[in-house]
């Protein structure tokens, strides 16, 4: 149910009147990364990077895809181009805002 509600997500989101942007396009990878829908997030990661090349995000979120799947030499080929390109992502960060 949850793959077919995914690709109708995307059917819709080709069907906009205006172009999607990254956060919809993003959203539809982290759904397809949380519910194992390998083809559909190939589909959409690649998709993102053509949209934003110099966001290391889509390249994480693919490799993590790739990595699921057990697709070792494309987890490495990405990771490969990512060094190439000089992507890296940053160090983890936290944040705690008090409010008073």
């Amino acid at each position: 149910m949850v793959v077919w509600l995914m690709k109708d997500s995307e059917e819709l989101i080709q069907k906009m009147p205006m172009e999607a942007g990254p956060p919809l396009w993003g959203a539809l990878l982290s759904a397809c990364e949380t519910h194992s829908n390998f083809e559909l997030g190939e589909i959409v990661a690649k998709r993102l990077i053509e949209l934003e090349p110099r966001d290391v995000g889509p390249y994480l979120l693919l490799s993590n895809v790739y990595a699921m799947e057990g697709k070792w030499d494309d987890v490495e080929k990405l990771r490969m181009m990512m060094r190439e390109q000089g992507l890296q992502k940053a160090a983890g960060l936290s944040l705690i805002g008090i409010a008073e």
